[in-house]
């Protein structure tokens, strides 16, 4: 979603959109589809308000086994709780839930910098929970564990 033709918007979606398509090509993904509102601008009688421009990517993929789950619910005795990190952003919550929790929007907002990283981190992820080692996971910014 998208305020365009205002002064700078079409420019800041078209830097949004290679940016996109630039991660998506890193890490050997495909986008799909798009669906977009690019006319966020509510108008008043005496001024304009623009929406931040905002991306939404939602994604899917094979699941070999859908009871295999891994829920945002910690469990004593089971083993330790680390944090790790998907980006050398050094952990940048601007605008996340997380931050609203704490009472501070922030303004560095999450990002990735190393799409190669960012893969190998979800592989690593993704290799443990296969092995069931991983018994609860959570993504920082959308609160707490």
């Amino acid at each position: 979603m998208w305020p365009c033709n205002n002064p700078g918007e079409d420019e800041r979606l078209y830097s949004a959109v290679e940016a996109c398509a630039a991660f998506a090509i890193s890490l050997g993904v495909n986008i799909p589809t798009g669906k977009d509102s690019l006319s966020m601008k509510q108008k008043y009688s005496d001024k304009e308000v623009l929406a931040p421009g905002t991306v939404i990517i939602s994604a899917s993929a094979h699941c070999s086994d859908i009871k295999s789950v891994v829920r945002p619910m910690a469990r004593p005795n089971k083993g330790k709780l680390y944090y790790i990190p998907m980006s050398d952003q050094n952990c940048q919550l601007g605008g996340t839930a997380y931050a609203q929790l704490k009472n501070c929007v922030g303004n560095q907002a999450a990002d990735v910098s190393d799409a190669t990283q960012f893969r190998v981190n979800f592989d690593a992820i993704q290799e443990l929970r296969q092995k069931r080692e991983i018994y609860a996971g959570h993504d920082i910014g959308s609160e707490v564990l």
